[in-house]
């Protein structure tokens, strides 16, 4: 952007729909869609808050294929169910491991000399 500020002509009239849009984009966009996000999380849980925020690329990719005409490819489905699995497991609770909770409660041995 800044090298388009320096190197291009800067326009003398702005289209009426590219100004509309911008202004649907800064309104709607960040102030509605931003406060109510504050307000619905005061009334539910923080995984499950967690878990609706991280579909927003889920909810953008069926907007853009049904509304947009986006193309629906094997390749961005793989991906999607990839960053969709990732998010979910990240937010399960793993049980702990018997193993694993007796090795950290048992002391490990100084196998150095403190021999100076």
């Amino acid at each position: 952007m800044i090298v388009a500020l320096v190197f291009e002509e800067r326009p003398t009239t702005f289209p009426t729909a590219g100004v509309m849009s911008l202004a649907y984009l800064a309104f709607i966009n960040t102030a509605v869609a931003y406060t109510l996000q504050n307000v619905a999380q005061k009334y539910t849980s923080d995984t499950h808050t967690a878990i609706l925020l991280s579909t927003e690329s889920l909810f953008a990719f069926i907007f853009g294929v049904f509304f947009y005409g986006d193309p629906f490819t094997p390749r961005i489905l793989i991906g999607g169910l990839i960053v969709f699995s990732a998010v979910i497991i990240s937010d399960l609770k793993w049980k702990n491991h018997p193993i694993t909770n007796e090795a950290i409660e048992t002391e490990i041995p100084n196998t150095e000399s403190n021999d100076n």
